[in-house]
């Protein structure tokens, strides 16, 4: 049998790997993994404009690279998925930094320092392949001369520049500039990094830990689990065996959102918000893979699921059972544990619907809602309260003929609630809390009801309860 050699095409290949899929974010973390895999301590991301081009920066303090290992760590593919990888190593195809960082630019140069030893440098630029795989290794003067040279590892560590950023784009009735989608998307990776990276930040879970920076700005952790509130319920972990190997599954019922701060709300914003960040976390050696979401287990987010999240962390000798794509953003849940993570899953999502509807059962008794919850046998109702204090004392104001319009038109308003488009801007965190309606003659308003209620004698106590309940600011003087 005769055999040809069958070289691919650099610049098709190269090319082909800019369509991976990864965004910005998931290119960044990607780095971020060899990184980590380094065993740094300190990461810090800088970005900045050179000629109205943006370009940017990952500098570690990693141990390094020295000649070779740069050469090798630059070789497409130089450490494939079948290798046996240290249980520490974030790794997966061997492609990431390649394929990272050709998704979000032309030009990739890396820097490197082993301690006691010169920088070492090397450069790829897709507009120079011409038809052969020829790396470019850098001269003193060459890495002196690099964009952010001037961040260059002192001792040891490793920096890698990107140039001719080039997949920075928006949708056509975007009217925002190439520089500001540039900075939003820096915005976007910092709260990425809090998040796939949390435990690295965080003291309380035992990993190494890694300080991140953007700009010198450090980068602030997200918690999907609020595992440091008082209200954050930490159920009972739960492991399976797999191939000899353990899976750690740990569930969580986070705090109902009127117990959380300012911070923890805005936490929790970055995240998606309650309803879209519920689910299961896959960690790999505690670097978040997949976040949200049920795995398929369920059919779909439900508002009653909310403040149900669970961890589940596996070894990186699975990664062939997960699924790991190489973008390291998605994983596919093995048919050997399915039936044991289904039964846990059942268990916390009966816990969550117990503390979600309790809690929103003791809300509307403390607000004084202008809404009530009918349980039927068909199902959970809503209507409006016609002896809430507001509408008995406007009620009272009415002849006979005009009381039963105004109890037709509150009929009206119950039955013309859009439930499926509050349900899906729910769903979406597409829920604005606040009215619509323009304050200009929001204190006349006001005042006419407070008004109103004095004079059909309702008690001052009872005019602040509903006041505070109905955020009602401008009241009249007595």
């Amino acid at each position: 049998m005769e055999t040809v050699e069958c070289t691919p095409s650099p610049t098709c290949l190269a090319e082909s790997l800019r369509s991976v899929g990864y965004s910005m974010e998931t290119a960044i973390a990607d780095i971020i993994d060899n990184s980590i895999s380094a065993q740094a301590t300190a990461i810090d991301i800088f970005h900045d404009f050179l000629d109205e081009e943006p370009v940017l920066a990952i500098l570690d303090n990693g141990h390094g690279m020295n000649r070779g290992e740069l050469i090798e760590a630059m070789r497409p593919g130089g450490h494939g998925p079948l290798d046996a990888r240290q249980a520490h190593d974030l790794g997966r195809f061997g492609l990431g930094l390649k394929t990272a960082s050709f998704s979000q630019c032309r030009k990739l140069t890396v820097i490197s320092r082993r301690n006691g030893m010169e920088p070492v440098g090397a450069c790829w630029d897709l507009d120079r392949l011409h038809g052969a795989w020829q790396l470019s290794l850098l001269e003193p003067d060459d890495i002196q001369n690099t964009p952010f040279s001037q961040y260059t590892p002192s001792t040891c560590g490793t920096l890698v520049i990107w140039e001719k950023l080039d997949r920075i784009t928006a949708n056509k009735s975007s009217k925002k500039s190439y520089k500001d989608l540039f900075l939003e998307q820096m915005a976007s990776s910092a709260s990425h990094i809090g998040l796939v990276f949390h435990r690295f930040i965080e003291k309380e879970y035992d990993c190494h830990k890694v300080s991140f920076r953007i700009n010198k700005i450090p980068v602030t952790p997200l918690d999907p689990y609020f595992s440091q509130h008082d209200s954050t319920q930490k159920l009972q972990q739960e492991d399976i065996s797999l191939h000899g190997s353990t899976i750690a599954v740990k569930p969580y019922i986070i705090p109902h959102y009127s117990k959380l701060d300012g911070s923890a709300r805005d936490a929790l914003q970055k995240m998606g918000g309650a309803n879209a960040s519920q689910g299961v976390y896959v960690y790999r050696n505690n670097r978040l893979l997949a976040r949200g979401g049920w795995l398929k287990l369920k059919s779909c987010k439900k508002e009653a699921y909310s403040l149900a999240r669970v961890s589940i962390d596996i070894p990186n000798c699975h990664d062939d059972l997960w699924n790991l794509d190489i973008k390291k953003s998605s994983v596919s849940l093995p048919e050997l544990v399915r039936a044991e993570i289904d039964t846990i899953l059942e268990r916390i999502l009966e816990r969550s619907i117990r503390t979600y509807t309790s809690k929103g059962q003791k809300l509307a008794e403390k607000k004084l809602a202008l809404w009530v919850r009918l349980q039927g046998n068909k199902g959970a109702s809503y209507a409006l309260d016609r002896s809430h204090p507001l509408l008995d004392a406007f009620s009272r104001t009415l002849d006979d003929e005009s009381r039963k319009r105004f109890d037709g038109i509150l009929r009206l308003i119950e039955k013309g609630i859009p439930w499926e488009a509050i349900y899906n801007d729910r769903m979406g965190n597409n829920i604005e809390h606040m009215t619509p309606h323009s304050d200009d003659n929001r204190c006349e308003h006001e005042q006419s009801l407070i008004a109103m209620l004095r004079r059909q004698g309702v008690p001052e106590d009872k005019i602040r309860q509903i006041s505070t309940a109905l955020d009602i600011r401008c009241e009249q003087d007595k």
